[in-house]
């Protein structure tokens, strides 16, 4: 057994010393084969990840020009709505001052018919539809300026045209009714 042991001891250090220098140069091979595929792999990688980076900003650039697409299309329909709805309120307010032109000269002819003094009314009356075409090209205004987009112009038109309605409205009920409700009272006395 002896025996065995000492040829098992001199075959693995001969082993060791012929293979072992084989062994170290495939080693090395190896280690530059290695060093190959990992730099290999690092470059691919490098331009994988380019062409993410890449891809990525084109993605961000389009999903960009989709949202300001979208908000330059929500801004056109807001523009739309608003116009719209300005052109509904102003004829609105064309026919409310037409019904109200008609009452207006219904009260004047019974009146007359009555026989009572109505000669400042159809100055009155023609003063009030003055300020009704105001408001009504006011109106105008205020849709040409949300029709431009204008911040600081659809401010003012809006102002005016508040202004407009404002004194249409005060003109009717602080002089025009007024001096009706008077001509009655005169004619009952």
């Amino acid at each position: 057994m002896k025996k065995n042991l000492l040829f098992s001891a001199i075959g693995v250090a001969t082993t060791a010393v012929i293979v072992g220098p084989v062994a170290m140069a495939a080693d090395g091979e190896f280690v530059e084969m290695r060093q190959e595929h990992i730099e290999e792999r690092k470059e691919l990688r490098e331009e994988q990840r380019g062409e993410f980076v890449e891809m990525r900003q084109e993605n961000i650039e389009e999903r960009r020009e989709n949202r300001e697409e979208k908000r330059a299309e929500i801004q056109e329909r807001r523009q739309e709505n608003v116009i719209n709805a300005l052109e509904r309120r102003a004829d609105r307010f064309a026919d409310k001052v037409e019904r109200m032109s008609e009452k207006l000269n219904n009260i004047v002819e019974r009146l007359n018919e009555a026989g009572a003094d109505t000669s400042g009314l159809p100055a009155l009356i023609a003063n009030l539809e003055d300020k009704a075409n105001a408001v009504a090209d006011k109106y105008s205004i205020y849709e040409d300026a949300v029709d431009n987009g204008d911040k600081n112009t659809i401010e003012e038109a809006r102002d005016a045209l508040r202004n407009a309605r404002d004194d249409f409205r005060d003109y009717y009920r602080g002089t025009v009714r007024p001096e009706i409700r008077s001509i009655v009272e005169d004619l009952i006395k």
